[in-house]
This record gives C-alpha cells, structure tokens and sequence, in this order.
C-alpha cells in the first residue's frame, strides 16, 4: 500500500509538470520567422568560417579549440552578464511599472488619504504595508547619505536582491551538482534582468525563496552528519527565518515551501533510528533559533506597524483567503486580479460577513462551471499562469526619453523588435521546463521537498489567484535548481545507459525511470 501511494503521487506529480512543459510549446510567444532567422544566421557564420578556413588554409579545427577553452571559462560568463545587466540598466533607467510607481508614492508620503488608493490596499492587503515601511526606511536611510535620486535607489536595491538570488542558486547547484558552470546562469540572467529597472515585491521574493533553499540545503547536510556543529545550526536557522518571513511578507503563499520543509524533516526524524543526545540537542537548538528568529522578526514588524501614523490600523478590513479563492474562480480574468471582486470582499467590514459573502460567490460560481467546466477551466488558468517565458515582464511603453530606442523596443510590449525576446525566453523557459520534468529522475531529499514545494505551488496557483507569468516568479529559484538537476541527472543516465536497460521483462523505458518506485 505504501508503494502505490508513492507511485500515485509520483505519477501525479509527472503530470503536473509535464501539463507545465506542454503550455510552454503552444505559446504563442514563439515567433517561427525569429527561430528560422537565427537558425539562418548561425548557418551562414559556420559556413563563412568553413569556407574561410578551406580557402586561407586555416585551420579553423585549432583556432575553434583555442576559442573554446578562453568561452567555457566562467569569468567569460560572468562578464557577458554584467555587459547585459549594464546595457539594460542604462538603456532601460527610468521606466516606471505601475507597482513601482506606487511603491515611490508611497514611500515619499507622510500621511495617506483614507480612502485613497494606497491607503486602501495597504488596509486591505497588510504584507504591503509592511514591505512599504521597509522600503521607506530604506529611503530615509539613503536620503540621510545624500542620496536623493530614488530611481537610482530601487535600480541599487534590485541589482542586489536579484544577483544576490543568482549567487545562491550558484552555491546551491555547485553542491548539488558537484560541479557548476557559471553559464549555468546565464538562461537565468536573461530571463530576469529586464527586471532590474522596475522595482517589486517579486524582486525580495526571488531572493528570500532562493535563501530558504539554501539554508534547507545546508539543514539537511546537518541533519546527515548528526547536528554535530552548533554553529552551523544557528547561522543555518537564522538563515532560514530570515528568508521566510521575508518570502511572507513579499507574497504569504510562499509558507508552502516552509511547510513542505517542516514536515520532511519531520518525517525524516521519525524514520531516524539513531538519535543520540548531540542529534536531539541540535534539533531543540535549531527548533529554537528558528522560533526566535521568526518571531523577533514579527515583533518588529508589529511594533513598526502599530506606531506608525501613516494609515489607521483595521484588522477587519483586511482581504480573508476566501477571497483569494474567490478571486481564482473569476472565470472573465482567468483567476486573475478583479477590481469588482476585491470591491465586493471589501465592501463587508467584519470578518463574518466578508467570509459567508465570499463563500456564496465561490459556490455560485462553482455551480455554473460544473465539474467538468471547471476542470477545464482549471487547465486553462495552469496554461495562462506557467507558460508565459517573460512572466508577465515586458515593460510599460517607455515614458519621457527617446535614447536608446534599439535596444528598448526588444522589451517593450507592442515595440519593433519585442517577438525576438519574446522568442529567445520562451526557448529557455521551455528548456526549463523540460529539465523540471526531468527532475524526477533525482530522488535526493533536497530535490525531493523542491518538487513537492513546485507542485504545491501550482495547485495554490490553480485554486486561488493566477492566471499570470508574474505569479510564476516566486517559483523561479525552486524551477531552476530542479532544472538544471534534471538535465544533469538526463546526462548522468546517458552516460550509464541507465535509460534504456535490458531486463528480463524487456526495455525498460524513460517514462518508468521518470517514476520512482515504479519498480
């Protein structure tokens, strides 16, 4: 019985991922003229090297060796992505996302309107508000420094969250890996660096989910070897408080991944059949540090919340979860956000209310979805929601400058030469994707709580607000690590020709090795 229960979860867990890789070949961010071009090109640039080497006597064979060993170095890695990172940051300086616009006002204000826009989604949505007290902090502080330009501020603050991401997904992969290139990260860099320019909560929840990664990854590495370093423990576990109450405050379904790492390693204490005095010390030790972290963090958080006078604190505005999913249901956005809905939720002023109002909606609208209109439904919200390779991210029409309008209209929505993006992300999102369904081949603990964190995920996604690439962003630091492991595990079994084994009951295919437990 514990055996099919783990090959039917298993087998759903497939699925799901493999749903996820298939919306990514049907987008239609794919362009066939930009592909066919590129193909073209680099066509001609091999053919033109060939034909100049047959011609000239050169030996091209050497040259291309030569050339190869000054490419795969890292350092020329690492330079083609700060070339990227500055061109976009210059060319890009000054665009201003709606969000960003938002965040700026806010931040800048000393008292806000009852009633207002802000005002009102700070009541309603309180993790803004408290994100909002940081970063005017960190405006106030900067200001103090003399820095007064606040675009430059937030384009500071966003290369930091967002290559500091990028370093730990390094770390991580070099220890999962063994071995890691940093071109590894470039399909990474590519995806994510038009975001530099225009700050977001997304950019804080990119950082802190790849920090909880870390500190899970270095928890179980402790856990293996028994807790036997104190100190460990304690950087560990601060580590991972601090990452999880900032991956709460920047979107609150990100406790999912803390979840999941909760109760595997409650599980795996359970199924431990040693546990000495320096084992059970270790766990009180981090089990503490944790809760101290945690909490002193929400102790802040609260005092700050509570003594400030920018807006009037009421707990009874604030948007239940019934609303979300409320929210998710809402088939004319496709799960999406609704103005009408978050004006209905907010329209009742106690907690009962709001909640048996919301509940009516969601069985209204349950009921005329039926259950197969729903389902169906539900497919088409996975679809809109993970397999967008832009997220969600081409920038507003640009506002104010006409300098650098070549490089601009590649990220752009509706510019000249926005498809070849559009184009080149989709290519790396799908070959993403397919390392995520690849990642089944790797049954490690690690990999193990990142593919049931993706997985639930995806179902919050689908039964709560959706329907958008942006959604997608907190997923991305768990997609890539399972990624790249999948592809790495794909090289590994060919080198073994472990994929295609010759056993008593015949050839033993990819799909079942894509199964733990199926034999």
């Amino acid at each position: 019985m514990k055996t099919f229960s783990k090959l039917l979860f298993n087998r759903i867990i497939l699925i799901m991922f493999l749903l996820v890789f298939v919306g990514t070949l049907t987008t239609s961010n794919l362009n066939g003229l930009v592909i066919g071009t590129l193909l073209m090109i680099i066509l001609i640039v091999v053919s033109a090297l060939i034909l100049f080497g047959h011609l000239f006597k050169f030996n091209y064979v050497t040259v291309g060796q030569k050339v190869w060993l000054v490419v795969k170095q890292g350092w020329t890695a690492l330079g083609l992505m700060v070339v990227l990172q500055l061109t976009l940051v210059t060319s890009l300086m000054g665009v201003n996302g709606f969000n960003s616009g938002l965040i700026k006002w806010a931040v800048t204000s000393n008292t806000l309107s009852e009633g207002s826009y802000l005002y009102n989604d700070f009541v309603r949505y309180p993790n803004h508000f408290s994100l909002m007290l940081i970063e005017r902090g960190i405006y106030h502080v900067t200001r103090s420094m003399g820095i007064t330009n606040l675009n430059l501020v937030f384009v500071i603050l966003n290369i930091i969250l967002i290559d500091g991401a990028m370093a730990i997904l390094y770390l991580i992969l070099r220890r999962s890996l063994k071995r890691m290139s940093v071109w590894g990260l470039v399909p990474i860099c590519i995806l994510l660096s038009p975001r530099l320019v225009v700050f977001s909560n997304d950019s804080l929840l990119l950082f802190s989910i790849t920090l909880v990664i870390f500190a899970a990854q270095l928890l179980i590495i402790e856990f293996n070897s028994g807790f036997s370093n104190y100190v460990k423990i304690i950087l560990t576990n601060v580590m991972l408080g601090c990452g999880g109450f900032m991956a709460y405050l920047a979107r609150p379904s990100s406790f999912i991944l803390g979840l999941v790492l909760l109760v595997a390693m409650l599980v795996a204490i359970g199924k431990r059949k040693h546990k000495n005095a320096q084992f059970i010390k270790g766990i009180i030790l981090g089990a503490l540090i944790l809760i101290l972290t945690i909490g002193g963090l929400t102790g802040i958080n609260q005092k700050n919340t509570t003594q400030q006078t920018i807006i009037t604190n009421n707990s009874a505005l604030k948007l239940l979860p019934s609303y979300y999913v409320m929210l998710g249901m809402n088939a004319s956005t496709m799960g999406n956000y609704s103005q009408i809905d978050e004006q209905y939720s907010a329209s009742f002023t106690k907690r009962n209310a709001q909640r048996a109002a919301n509940t009516k909606v969601i069985k209204q609208r349950l009921k005329k979805f039926g259950v197969l209109g729903y389902v169906r439904f539900l497919v088409q919200k996975n679809y809109h929601t993970t397999s967008d390779g832009t997220f969600a991210g081409l920038l507003d029409e640009p506002q104010g400058t006409a300098h650098f309008k070549f490089i601009r209209s590649f990220f752009f929505k509706f510019d000249k030469h926005v498809t070849i993006y559009k184009t080149i992300a989709q290519v790396f999102w799908i070959m993403i994707t397919l390392g995520l369904l690849l990642s089944i081949l790797d049954t490690s603990p690690l990999m193990r709580i990142l593919q049931l964190t993706q997985f639930s995920f995806l179902i919050v996604l689908l039964i709560s607000e959706g329907g958008d690439g942006s959604f997608m962003l907190g997923l991305v630091p768990v997609t890539y690590v399972l990624a790249l492991v999948g592809w790495s595990r794909l090289r590994k079994s060919v080198q073994d020709r472990s994929i295609l084994q010759v056993n008593p009951a015949g050839i033993t295919t990819l799909v079942d090795h894509l199964i733990p437990g199926a034999h």
